[in-house]
């Protein structure tokens, strides 16, 4: 009974320790995508949409950068192509 109740502990902290290295790992992956915020605040929409075309062209699946794109787009269209 004493090695079935070691062997618990020492698969309990084996799977701790891989949980915390994956979440460190992973929590590196996430990108920042501040800059691109502030561009479209400060209203350079070119500049927002080839950057994240530029960032689809690399991660063709991440659905923050499409909205951010979209943002740009609808913000940038010009009043004399949407009366068309």
């Amino acid at each position: 009974m004493n090695k079935l109740t070691e062997m618990k502990r020492i698969s309990l902290t084996f799977l701790l320790i891989v949980c915390v290295i994956s979440n460190s790992v992973f929590a590196r992956w996430k990108s920042d995508y501040s800059k691109i915020d502030l561009m479209l605040i400060r209203g350079d929409y070119t500049k927002v949409i080839d950057t994240c075309q530029q960032i689809l062209n690399s991660d063709s699946l991440n659905p923050e950068i499409y909205y951010k794109k979209g943002l740009a787009y609808q913000n940038y269209l010009p009043d004399d192509k949407s009366l068309d």
